[in-house]
């Protein structure tokens, strides 16, 4: 199964193609460009590089988010203008499940990948990983204050495994509360497309694949403007 996938959730922009569980070729980048300057021309490049053409793709993968709001709507416009002209299947990655599955296994460990919300809160989520690479989720994505993240994990009772972005928001707080914890080295520890095809390739073995129409960002919580809105006592954006 050959895969194209996009991951711009984050500062990073990333693409990467797989084939049958290989990792054949992956672009990043995190020079603070916008996605919409980087992600079109990163793809040519990785595909004329490998000798891809869109229509032998089997599917195309797309982050879905939690995340940038700017970079998700580019990402999944980017990923459907890919798939719609030759109606090619699409994965819409949870971006929490694809920072896992491009860490792998992790000695009896819970992944709990984390992004930077702001306002000291991070979107996070939690997942085991069984011997045959396959994630069980056992903590939902959600956003949450690191207090509570601290809470939850333990509740849980597990070792954890820290990545992402949102590590410097809740570590103190999860150290403080007694948990065992490790961090990903820095070179692990970003959103990455390779992750996002793999995860798309144990999704396409779920039956869990969509059509380009179907595809669309999901963010968890409302944008900057809209929270301004409800703040002032006008949800529906009107002038008085």
């Amino acid at each position: 199964m050959k895969i194209l996938a996009i991951e711009s959730a984050t500062e990073s922009a990333s693409c990467a193609l797989t084939q049958d569980g290989k990792v054949v070729a992956e672009f990043t980048l995190q020079n603070k460009q916008t996605h919409s300057q980087t992600l079109l021309p990163m793809i040519d490049a990785m595909c004329a590089m490998t000798g891809t053409k869109p229509d032998e793709l089997d599917a195309v993968a797309v982050s879905r988010g939690p995340g940038s709001f700017t970079g998700l709507r580019i990402g999944a416009a980017t990923g459907k203008g890919i798939a719609l002209p030759f109606e090619t299947k699409m994965a819409s990655v949870p971006t929490l499940y694809g920072m896992a599955f491009a860490i792998g296994p992790a000695a009896d460990r819970l992944i709990v990948p984390l992004i930077d919300a702001r306002r000291q809160h991070v979107y996070a989520a939690g997942y085991s990983a069984g011997k045959d690479g396959a994630l069980t989720e056992e903590l939902a994505e959600c956003v949450i204050s690191a207090q509570d993240l601290a809470a939850r994990l333990q509740e849980a009772g597990k070792p954890v495994l820290l990545t992402g972005d949102g590590v410097k928001v809740v570590l103190p707080a999860l150290e403080a509360a007694g948990i065992d914890v490790r961090v990903c080295p820095p070179a692990l520890s970003y959103a990455r497309a390779a992750g996002v095809a793999l995860a798309a390739e144990q999704m396409a073995r779920e039956g869990k694949l969509i059509s380009s129409d179907e595809m669309a960002p999901e963010y968890l919580r409302l944008s900057q403007a809209e929270r301004k809105r409800r703040e002032a006592g006008n949800p529906a954006g009107k002038e008085a």
